[in-house]
Order: C-alpha cells, then structure tokens, then sequence
C-alpha cells in the first residue's frame, strides 16, 4: 500500500472515531446535572436534573412547571403526548422540607426562540 494511501486512511480513521465520539456524547444522558449549569450551550442535549416542582400548569394537555434545585431554577414542559406516555400521575409534587423528589430526563431548548432563555423538554421521569 502507497504511504499517501495508508495516510489518508488514518486520518479518515480518526474522523470517523471522533465523530463518532462526539455523537454519543451529544446523545448520551449526563448524569445529574445542577440547574446552574445547563445554559445556551447545552441546547439539544439530553440532561438528568433533579428538584422540586413549582408553579405546576396544565394546558392542552400540555405540563408546564419549573424545577427548582439548590442551585436555581429552570422552566419545563411535558408535552401531551409524552404527558399521556408518562402518565400524569408520574410528575410527583416534592416533599415538604423541600427536598429534590423526582429526576428529570430530557432535551434542553431555546424557549422563545431568539430569547436567551432555556427550558428543558421532558422526555422521562424518574423518582429519586
């Protein structure tokens, strides 16, 4: 085999191995991730936070909420039909001495579009 040929071989190699990399890094779920630092920069991401429910709104079927943890706030939404998959009965309110009770799966976005602000679209939920 030419040199030039084994050449362009190890590098195809290699970017196909970090492409690779960086697709089930961008698919895989990070393990519990504080509020504080999800931001813009993890937009498509799938993230796990944990904490409580509050200002729990149901429209359309549709689940809007924020989840607090120690380190502040973020806004969520179940969307009906993951809400009708999941079962409402899933989204559990936290205890009362304010300690995280459910774990949140899902797709961080950019919610309204343009604005800088971030919410997370529920895919799972799991209780702690």
């Amino acid at each position: 085999m030419k040199e030039s040929t084994l050449k362009a071989a190890c590098l195809a190699s290699a970017l196909a191995g970090l492409l690779l990399l960086f697709l089930v890094s961008s698919a895989a779920v990070s393990s519990r991730t504080g509020i504080v630092g999800i931001t813009l920069d993890h937009a498509g991401r799938t993230v796990k936070i944990c904490g409580s429910v509050d200002s729990l709104r149901i429209s359309n079927g549709h689940m809007f909420f924020n989840v607090d943890d120690d380190s502040g706030r973020l806004r969520a939404v179940i969307f009906n039909g993951t809400a009708a998959k999941l079962g409402t009965s899933t989204l559990a309110i936290s205890q009362p001495d304010g300690n995280p009770a459910t774990c949140f799966i899902g797709v961080v976005s950019e919610y309204p579009k343009g604005s800088g602000q971030v919410e997370l679209v529920v895919t799972r939920i799991e209780d702690i």
